[in-house]
């Protein structure tokens, strides 16, 4: 399981797992494999908290327009369509970042 290296994991990966939508069955389950095992709850309680700091943070929101969007529209990939989406998002002022 991945939960073991959880408090070594870069904030942006332990973000995604604490985000998966059988995140917390997997939590439930690796709680239940500890108490089975080792009795340690040591990085369940680590996760636990990481999942409840992670509540009170502001939501990320995807980006409204991206590269994918601009090609499916008929765009070629390069420069000027990197160029486009920074103007597009510079000039947007519902930024999500």
């Amino acid at each position: 399981m991945q939960f073991k290296d959880a408090p070594q994991m870069r904030k942006a990966t332990l973000r995604r797992l604490l985000m998966r939508e059988t995140f917390p069955l997997e939590l439930e389950l690796h709680r239940l494999d500890c108490l089975g095992s080792h009795g340690q709850l040591d990085i369940y309680e680590f996760l636990i908290g990481q999942a409840r700091e992670l509540e009170r943070k502001p939501e990320i929101r995807p980006p409204l327009l991206t590269g994918k969007d601009l090609i499916a529209l008929g765009m070629k990939p390069g420069p000027p369509l990197g160029k486009l989406l920074a103007e597009a998002r510079a000039s947007c002022s519902c930024r999500t970042n």
